[in-house]
């Protein structure tokens, strides 16, 4: 049976539920729901554009398609053991999980799944929302998972909270003021371990993008106040100098004619705010990149088409340090993940393995060293310094036989041999 302070889990309960003020506001974020849309002028006649140029969203999903859009891939010399694994991973569509599990690690600083037996007996895993979910850690020098709690509400009035630990799981309900458990149940499970993994971000559980908020907030303004300017441009008063006499009448035939007479002593000029679209410009590109400094991710407009590999790969360096990172405490999830699963597993097969030999490989998705390289080879062909062969081998992933069959059928429809030839 668990044994629970109930006034410590409802204080942690109450802390988490201050934490995520802030990641909710980061997934506003991610979704678009960002502070220039709640923008109030004092003076309601000017215009007030709302602009969301939302980076947010592009860091957060550039970084989980670029650890996890190949997906993991798993060997072992212990084949029935990986092919066990394998099977279970088919069964839960793991690399669409794997990806929904990062994407809540780039928002919230953290992803978090539960593993569980489903009607049909069979090891299921499923993401949850890092919001609902509290790992407590021991307090010791490894600091291993002991407890678990999830919490969600059920009605407006009425929160079910869960309680894991190492054999069982207790279920109580909870009011909406967070002061009063009720236990409804408690039964054991099979994983022989607390069955939920957490991913952390980084180890200060922060998120992607969380550090250029502000940075986004200040974009937005830049681009929201821009079209504002313009729009009063446009409305922009005109002013007529010596004309004191001018009539209703006589401005509605200026409009009417598109003419406006003038005498020496007049004069007619638009009064219009001075705006130095230079400096506007240089400022929305310093923020813009400032955004992707601090976010260290590339911005691939900047790159040459004809780059060299080594210039890219320098380029690249902090979008791959930070990738290392995620990809060092996301393999501590999937190895935790299939502890779990093998803890189950040997309750009918004991020597079935250790999760130890399952080797976990991680495959950036990027194309631009592929892009590049083919633009290269491109060149080489058209120079004669590579064949056509060899180019669709490369970039076709054909065979020889099957490069030099691919080119014999379009020399042939198009009945100019190699000139002009584009792949």
């Amino acid at each position: 049976m668990i044994d629970i302070d109930k006034d410590y889990i409802l204080k942690l309960i109450e802390a988490k539920s201050t934490d995520n003020i802030r990641l909710t506001k980061l997934l506003d974020y991610y979704k678009g729901q960002q502070d220039i849309l709640f923008r109030v002028l004092s003076d309601p006649t000017k215009p007030n554009n709302k602009i969301v140029a939302n980076y947010c969203s592009l860091i957060a999903d550039f970084f989980n398609s670029y650890l996890l859009g190949v997906p993991i891939k798993y060997s072992s010399q212990n084949e029935g053991f990986l092919n066990e694994i394998l099977n279970i991973f088919n069964y839960n569509d793991e690399p669409e999980h794997n990806v929904t599990v990062g994407e809540n690690m780039n928002i919230f600083g953290l992803g978090a799944e539960i593993l569980y037996i489903d009607e049909d007996k069979q090891i299921r895993f499923k993401s949850l929302d890092p919001r609902e979910t509290i790992f407590i850690h021991a307090k010791d020098i490894e600091a291993d998972l002991e407890t678990c709690i999830r919490f969600f509400p059920i009605t407006p009035d009425t929160y079910t909270v869960e309680i894991y630990n190492k054999e069982t799981v207790a279920t109580y309900t909870m009011n909406s003021t967070f002061s009063e458990l009720e236990m409804i149940s408690e039964l054991p499970h099979s994983f022989g371990g607390v069955p939920l993994v957490s991913y952390a971000n980084n180890q200060i559980l922060q998120g992607s993008f969380e550090g250029i908020v502000e940075l986004q907030d200040a974009l937005n303004k830049l681009l929201s106040d821009e079209l504002n300017d313009f729009e009063q441009f446009v409305d922009a008063y005109l002013v007529l100098t010596g004309l004191q006499g001018t009539e209703k009448e006589d401005i509605s035939r200026m409009r009417e004619n598109k003419v406006i007479l003038l005498d020496n002593e007049s004069n007619a000029q638009w009064l219009v705010k001075d705006v130095n679209n230079t400096h506007i410009k240089e400022l929305k590109e310093d923020v813009t990149g400032r955004i992707y400094t601090i976010a260290k991710m590339p911005n691939t407009e900047d790159f040459k088409s004809l780059e060299s590999g080594v210039a890219i790969k320098y380029r690249m360096l902090p979008t791959e340090t930070q990738a290392t990172k995620q990809e060092r405490y996301f393999k501590k999830g999937i190895q935790r993940r299939i502890e779990l699963i093998a803890n189950v597993l040997k309750l009918t097969s004991p020597a079935i393995g250790d999760y130890r030999e399952i080797n976990i490989a991680f495959e950036r998705n990027f194309i631009i060293n592929d892009e590049v390289e083919r633009q290269k080879m491109l060149i080489d062909v058209n120079s004669g310094l590579a064949t056509k062969i060899e180019y669709r081998m490369r970039f076709y992933n054909e065979t020889f036989d099957q490069a030099k069959e691919a080119i014999r059928k379009i020399d042939e429809e198009r009945q100019d041999n190699n000139d002009g030839f584009e792949y």
